[in-house]
C-alpha cells in the first residue's frame, strides 16, 4: 500500500507536467517496483483527482494526499518564528526545565539535579 500511495502521488505530479500515460506507466513500474495493474490504477486515480480539482476550480498544485491527521502532524512540524518560541517556552515551563538538568529551590538553597 505504501508503494502504491507513493506511485499515486508521483503519477499526479507527472500528470500535471503532461506526461504520456504509457511512459508514465512504465516509469511507475521501474521506479516503485509495482506491477502493471497497480501502476495503471494509480494513474487512473490520479487522473480522477486531477479532473475533480480542475472542475472545482481549485489550485492543482496544492493537494494534500492522506488524511486530516497527517495534515495536522505535518502542519505542526512546520511551525517557525514566534509561534515556535511560544511552544518552546510552554514546553520548558511544563517540564520545569530540560529533562537532563533541573534547578530547584528548597529552603532558600539552590540545587542542581542532573540526570
Amino acid at each position: 500500500m505504501r508503494k502504491w500511495s507513493s506511485a499515486y502521488r508521483y503519477a499526479y505530479k507527472r500528470l500535471l507536467e503532461d506526461k504520456n500515460i504509457n511512459d508514465l506507466r512504465k516509469g511507475l513500474q521501474d521506479t516503485f517496483g509495482i506491477n502493471s495493474r497497480y501502476s495503471y490504477s494509480a494513474i487512473v486515480k490520479a487522473q480522477t483527482l486531477l479532473s475533480a480539482v480542475k472542475e472545482k476550480g481549485e489550485n492543482t498544485k496544492k493537494i494534500i494526499f492522506g488524511c486530516r491527521a497527517s495534515f495536522e502532524k505535518l502542519k505542526q512540524k512546520h511551525i517557525n518564528g514566534k509561534p515556535y518560541k511560544k511552544l518552546q517556552l510552554k514546553w520548558i515551563e511544563k517540564r520545569k526545565g530540560s529533562l537532563n538538568t533541573r534547578i530547584e529551590v528548597k529552603e532558600n538553597n539552590i540545587y542542581l539535579n542532573v540526570g
